[in-house]
């Protein structure tokens, strides 16, 4: 294998006018300026991210505490007892039938339930004369 040896060369000089190295200068400042703006979001950025990690976990803290005060008034309220067969209104707990909050599906008004019974015959009557 050859080595190559580089041959130091002159430096090569190019010429501007004035004009153009004064937008030279302008754009290159005009970068300069960009990326320290940049820097300065990004370090916002990394400040703010820090402050809500923080916030998320006193947070998430609270959130556990307010949870266990639940549990513990809960566990504090004297319960229902029912003699029910019924076994979707009640549980057994501690050999104790509990009443559970019973959840109705919302009904819809009869009078919109008319309505839109009569839209379906309108419809329906609007495609048979078409």
């Amino acid at each position: 294998m050859k080595k190559v040896v580089l041959k130091k060369s002159n430096p090569i000089h190019v010429k501007f006018h004035y004009s153009e190295a004064l937008h030279a200068k302008k754009i290159i400042l005009e970068t300069e300026m960009g990326l320290i703006n940049a820097i300065r979001y990004m370090n916002r950025y990394r400040k703010l991210r820090g402050e809500e990690t923080k916030l998320k976990l006193r947070l998430k803290k609270e959130l556990k505490e307010v949870g266990d005060k639940i549990k513990i008034i809960n566990q504090l309220m004297p319960q229902i007892e029912i003699y029910d067969k019924n076994p979707f209104l009640t549980k057994e707990h501690d050999g104790k039938k509990i009443a559970l909050a019973h959840k109705k599906k919302p009904e819809k008004n009869s009078l919109e339930t008319e309505l839109e019974e009569i839209r379906f015959k309108l419809d329906s009557l609007a495609q048979k004369g078409a």
